[in-house]
C-alpha cells in the first residue's frame, strides 16, 4: 500500500514549522485547520519498530487563512516518547514491538502490567483526532489517549477510557452526534469478554473534561472470551450501532505473556477464515441487542464508510477484505519489500430488521443487488453487493450531514497491487468513480469540507496531503472541487522538506 519513501521519511523526527505558496486559489469561505496524525519515529538507538503501527505519532497542521496555508508539525510528547527516548531504547510495548522489560519489576509484575497499569500500555496516540467542544484529543487503540492544545500541539494531559469505564481497548474512529453527543466502542476483557458501547454526552460549557461523563448503554459478548475480535471502526444509523465481529482475534494469553516470551500484539492476532464475519446490531438508546444473528462469508474491515436505515433495513457499506492479510502486510520489512498488497473494495450489505420468510432473499431496496436470507438455523446469511470494482481505503462521505443517512458520494483514496497512488469518489448511486492522481505522489485520506452555502451533498471541496515519492519534487495540500474532483489549488512545502504520511485527520475551526 505504500512506496518505498514515505517509509523512509517516517524514521525522521520532525518539529519544523513552514510556510506553504499557494497554487491556484482558496475559496474564500475555507477557514481553519486539517489536523492529521499518523507515525513518526521508529528507532530508539539499537531498536527499530516493526510495523507500520509502531512510529511515535507525529501531529500535523494545515492551517487555512485568508486564502493562505501555513504547515506545522511536531512529535506528540508522550510518556511513551518520553521513556524510550530517556532509555534510547524501545521501552513501551506497541503492535508490532514488545518494549524491554522494566528490570525494577518482579516477574509476576511484569506479566500482569500490560492492562492493568497505565505506564505499560502505550500513549503514542498515532491514529486519529477526536474534538469534544473545542477540547481537541488524539487516540490510538489502547484505552490511554492525550489531549493537545489545538495551536501549539503540545500535550496538556494524558487521559484513560479505563477511569471512567470498563474498557481495556478502544477505537480511533468515534462517531459524533449533530447534539455533540459521541459514541465510541470499546473491549472489555474478562473471563466474560464483551464489546461495550461507550457515550458521551454533549459538552456543558465550562465541562474541563466531557470525557468523565462518558458511560456504557450497550454491551455484546465475544464469541471467543479470551479471545475478542479485532475491530478499527464501526458503523452508526440514528437508532442503531452496527458492530461487524470478524474472525480476526487477539489472544490475550498470549498478550499477557508477551512481556516473557517476546510475543508483540500483531504475534497474538489471528485470522480465522473457516468462521464467519457476524453483525451485531444494538439499539442506540436502549442499549438492547437486536436477536437476528447476522453472518456472512468471512471477510476483514479497518473501515466502514457509512451505515443508514431505510424500510426497515439497514444499509451498511464497509472497506472489505478478503482475508486478514493486509495487517501483517503492514510490517515495515513487506512494505521496504514490495511485497504484494492486499486490497479491499466497497461492498454493501444489507440487514433486514424484521424476518417474516426463511430461505428467501430478504432486501427490498431496489437499487442493490445485495441479499439477505433467513436460514433454517436461525441465522440471517448476507451477500454483499461490490458497489465500486475499484478499490478504496481511508474512505470519508459529508459526515455533518450524511453519516447515519442515505448518500451519494464517498471518497477515498484508490489501492492497487502496488501503491496508494490515485483518489476516488464513488458515486454510490450510480455506481461510477472519478479519479484524481498524479505520477510519484502518495496522496493521502480525503477530507471532505462542506461549502457553508451549498445545497448538494457535493458542495465542497476535498482536501489531502499529497507527499513526494521522489527527492527533487515538493510535497502539498491538495484542494480539489469535491462535485468535479479537479484540482482548484495546492499548497506546496519547500523542497527540502519530508513530511511523514499520516493515517487519519479532521478539519475544524477551534476558537481559542
Amino acid at each position: 500500500m505504500f512506496n518505498r519513501k514515505p517509509v523512509i521519511y517516517l524514521d525522521l523526527l520532525w518539529l519544523v514549522l513552514k510556510f506553504l505558496f499557494d497554487i491556484g486559489t482558496l475559496p474564500d469561505w475555507l477557514k481553519g485547520t486539517l489536523y492529521r496524525n499518523g507515525p513518526g519515529r521508529y528507532r530508539f538507538g539499537h531498536d527499530e519498530g516493526v510495523h507500520l503501527f509502531d512510529g511515535m505519532a507525529v501531529l500535523h497542521q494545515y492551517i487555512i487563512k485568508d486564502g493562505q496555508v501555513s504547515y506545522r508539525n511536531k512529535l506528540l510528547d508522550s510518556d511513551t516518547y518520553k521513556r524510550n527516548k530517556a532509555a534510547n531504547r524501545i521501552v513501551v510495548t506497541e503492535f508490532g514491538v514488545v518494549g524491554h522489560p522494566d528490570p525494577c519489576k518482579s516477574l509476576f509484575k511484569r506479566y500482569f502490567s500490560y492492562f492493568l497499569e497505565s505506564a505499560d500500555l502505550t500513549d503514542n496516540d498515532c491514529v486519529n483526532f477526536m474534538l469534544l467542544a473545542d477540547q481537541l484529543y488524539v487516540l490510538t487503540e489502547t484505552p490511554v489517549m492525550n489531549q493537545i492544545d489545538p495551536t501549539t500541539l503540545a500535550r496538556i494531559h494524558k487521559d484513560d477510557w479505563r477511569k471512567y469505564v470498563s474498557v481495556h481497548m478502544a477505537t480511533a474512529h468515534p462517531m459524533k452526534e449533530p447534539d455533540g453527543t459521541v459514541y465510541n466502542m470499546g473491549t472489555h476483557v474478562s473471563a466474560h469478554s464483551s464489546y461495550k458501547i461507550i457515550k458521551i454526552p454533549p459538552p456543558q460549557p465550562g465541562d474541563t473534561n466531557p470525557i468523565k461523563n462518558a458511560i456504557i448503554v450497550g454491551s455484546i459478548p465475544t464469541q471467543w472470551p479470551l479471545m475478542p475480535s479485532y475491530f478499527h471502526s464501526f458503523g452508526m444509523t440514528p437508532n442503531y450501532i452496527v458492530f461487524v465481529e470478524q474472525p480476526m482475534a487477539f489472544n490475550f494469553l498470549e498478550i499477557g505473556t508477551g512481556r516473557l516470551t517476546g510475543m508483540s500484539v500483531l504475534d497474538s492476532l489471528h485470522y480465522y477464515n473457516e468462521y464467519k464475519t457476524k453483525f451485531h446490531v444494538l439499539h442506540k438508546f436502549t442499549g438492547s441487542v437486536v436477536e437476528l444473528q447476522f453472518v456472512a462469508k468471512a471477510f476483514f474491515v479497518f473501515h466502514h464508510i457509512n451505515a443508514y436505515e431505510e424500510d426497515h433495513q439497514l444499509v451498511v457499506d464497509v472497506c472489505a477484505y478478503d482475508d486478514g492479510n493486509i495487517v501483517r502486510y503492514l510490517t515495515l520489512e513487506s512494505i521496504r519489500n514490495h511485497d504484494p498488497v492486499p486490497v479491499p473494495t466497497f461492498k454493501r450489505f444489507i440487514l433486514p430488521l424484521h424476518v417474516s420468510k426463511r430461505n428467501v432473499n430478504l432486501v427490498t431496496l431496489p437499487y442493490t443487488k445485495a441479499e439477505a436470507t433467513a436460514l433454517d438455523d436461525g441465522t440471517v446469511y448476507c451477500i454483499p453487493e461490490c458497489i465500486s470494482d475499484a478499490y478504496i481505503e481511508l474512505p470519508r462521505i459529508h459526515y455533518e450531514k450524511y453519516n447515519g443517512h442515505k448518500y451519494s458520494y464517498a471518497y477515498g483514496a484508490y489501492t492497487d497491487k502496488n501503491s496508494v497512488n490515485k483518489l476516488i469518489k464513488v458515486d454510490v448511486l450510480n455506481k461510477t468513480m472519478t479519479f484524481w492522481s498524479e505520477d510519484n505522489y502518495y496522496p493521502g485520506e480525503p477530507v471532505f469540507v462542506a461549502d457553508p452555502e451549498g445545497t448538494k451533498e457535493d458542495d465542497g471541496i476535498i482536501l489531502s496531503p499529497v507527499i513526494r515519492l521522489k527527492d527533487d519534487l515538493q510535497s502539498f495540500l491538495l484542494v480539489l472541487d469535491a462535485k468535479t474532483f479537479s484540482e482548484i489549488a495546492r499548497a506546496e512545502v519547500p523542497a527540502d522538506i519530508n513530511i511523514p504520511i499520516s493515517f487519519h485527520g479532521i478539519f475544524a475551526d477551534i476558537q481559542k
